[in-house]
């Protein structure tokens, strides 16, 4: 018999990490709006060629707050 473990992955400390390294190289003319708006495109457009199944486990994901 198989016995299932449940993990759990807290990544907003990663998340945290890694947009403060971000900041901190660029430079003060960076526009901020663009670059998060570009991120946020960049997510879409990562999304954007699921599959039924895949945009269904997506969707599961994201309401479990797992994904944003």
């Amino acid at each position: 018999m198989t016995h299932l473990t449940e993990v759990t992955f807290d990544l907003s400390g990663h998340e945290t990490a890694r947009v403060a390294a971000v900041l901190a190289a660029c430079s003060d003319d960076v526009d901020l709006v663009a670059m998060h708006n570009a991120e946020c495109d960049a997510r879409r457009m990562l999304y954007s060629s699921l599959d039924a199944e895949q945009r269904a486990i997506h969707q599961q994901l994201t309401d479990a707050g797992i994904l944003q």
